[in-house]
């Protein structure tokens, strides 16, 4: 393989002029019968679940892999953790300074071998056909660049709590466009570079380098999928980002989302035909993704609420639901609702709401 380039992530992958979207990036369409895949997983002070993060990866049915495992500096004991493991396929790299996320997995990129790039969390774990199934869907098609698929959520002792699946499977960078909603530890990529030779990789920020790396790959032109199986068990952490960077983090989703619908404005098409899809979800309890629901309410046009068919079955579960968006979807029913949703929402008592928006039955 040849020498790796050096590693370049947006703001700086991002100022490819539109008329390049699609023409200034490139990646081997080529890939060998049994293509080596380097799932890379960076580590900080994860002693609890390592051992059975990277089991996961070695009881792997694709089995020509590498593991790229970057400790970035853990002050617990997980280097030691790592270096019991007596298997070639395990590439340890010590970081003798915390670099953070960012700047540790673009360390694991510089270090990785393979012809497809994978990752993992150090508490997550990988289902045993995960890389397989991966695979598989890039050997069929030369210009996919991303694949992700779902992941099961459990708890911190494994006990299983639900299915994280994607809104619209099919659609994933019109979803994308709007925020994230791409599981990390289900990724995997061809390696991506711009025409100057450099490659891509992560920005060395304190959060949301995830959905940045993800920018590139819809910037480049090239294909995304979602497999419909799950690929990976996302362990919920009490460790996890602070309040403080949780605002910080939305901040910076917001400002990729706004650049990306600079250079793909969403048509009016694709959001009526995902509205009467995400229809059903609005309209369930528990369903609990709120941060992008909001979002999709503000792009679907006013038509499409004259349009749809909410009967009063449908209005009393959206009057149960609990979910940050229930106000905001009241509203837009109220305001341009067929007639008969507005009459519905006159029988369940939201007269108030019809008359402070100047709607007349």
């Amino acid at each position: 393989m040849a020498e790796l380039s050096p590693i370049v992530a947006l703001p700086d992958a991002s100022k490819v002029n539109d008329r390049d979207i699609g023409r200034g990036f490139s990646w081997n369409r080529n890939l060998p019968p049994d293509p080596l895949v380097s799932v890379i997983v960076t580590v900080y002070n994860k002693e609890k679940f390592l051992r059975e993060s990277l089991d996961s990866l070695l009881s792997q049915t694709h089995t020509n892999l590498e593991i790229v495992v970057v400790d970035d500096g853990s002050k617990d004991g997980s280097l030691d953790i790592i270096t019991q493991f007596d298997d070639p396929r395990i590439v340890t790299v010590f970081n003798t300074k915390n670099l953070g996320p960012g700047g540790a997995s673009n360390v694991g990129m510089v270090h990785a071998k393979g012809d497809l790039i994978a990752r993992l969390d150090a508490d997550d774990i990988a289902t045993p056909k995960r890389i397989e199934l991966q695979v598989d869907a890039f050997k069929k098609d030369p210009d996919l660049v991303l694949c992700c698929g779902h992941c099961l959520e459990i708890e911190l002792d494994g006990t299983p709590n639900r299915v994280l699946g994607m809104i619209f499977s099919t659609k994933l960078r019109q979803q994308q466009l709007l925020c994230n909603h791409i599981a990390h530890s289900t990724v995997m990529t061809r390696r991506l570079f711009l025409n100057d030779g450099r490659q891509i990789g992560y920005p060395n920020w304190s959060s949301t380098i995830d959905y940045a790396y993800y920018s590139s790959y819809i910037l480049c032109g090239g294909n995304m999928r979602v497999l419909p199986d799950i690929l990976a068990q996302w362990r919920v952490t009490t460790d996890g980002i602070s309040a403080r960077r949780m605002a910080e983090q939305k901040r910076g989703d917001e400002k990729i989302s706004s650049f990306l619908r600079t250079k793909f404005p969403l048509k009016e098409e694709w959001a009526m035909e995902s509205a009467f899809e995400l229809l059903p979800s609005l309209l369930k309890t528990e369903h609990d993704e709120g941060a992008f629901v909001l979002r999709m309410l503000e792009e679907i046009p006013p038509v499409f609420w004259r349009r749809a068919k909410i009967g009063k079955k449908d209005i009393w579960r959206i009057v149960k639901q609990s979910t940050p968006y229930r106000h905001s979807l009241l509203l837009r029913l109220a305001k341009h609702g067929s007639a008969e949703t507005k009459i519905n929402l006159l029988e369940y008592g939201f007269e108030f709401l019809l008359r402070r928006l100047g709607v007349k039955i």
